[in-house]
């Protein structure tokens, strides 16, 4: 079964999205790529540990989420995350720094 599953619709990626779609994929994540989907949909639906993370990438200092982004965010009743580092994405995870 493959690790990532991507949309074929064209879409734009932020400039860090490889790195952290590696990071995670380093831990043991699956990933699906959801940034195809737009409505606000976070770019990426990541399962770890029996858990499902939504989490939506942002590059560091980048602008802040969009309005669709903060009505999806509003409207949704289960985990959402945005990160910009390695870092954030473990935290989100649960996975602590010397684990990796």
């Amino acid at each position: 079964m493959p690790k990532r599953i991507w949309p074929r619709r064209a879409y734009s990626q932020d400039s860090n999205a490889k790195d952290l779609d590696e990071a995670a994929e380093a831990v043991g994540a699956t990933i699906l790529a959801l940034d195809g989907l737009g409505a606000g949909v976070p770019d990426r639906l990541l399962g770890f540990g029996g858990k499902c993370y939504l989490v939506e990438y942002k590059c560091p200092g980048a602008s802040s989420l969009r309005r669709s982004q903060r009505d999806f965010r509003d409207w949704w009743r289960g985990h959402w995350a945005v990160v910009e580092t390695q870092e954030e994405l473990f935290a989100v995870l649960g996975v602590k720094m010397n684990d990796v």
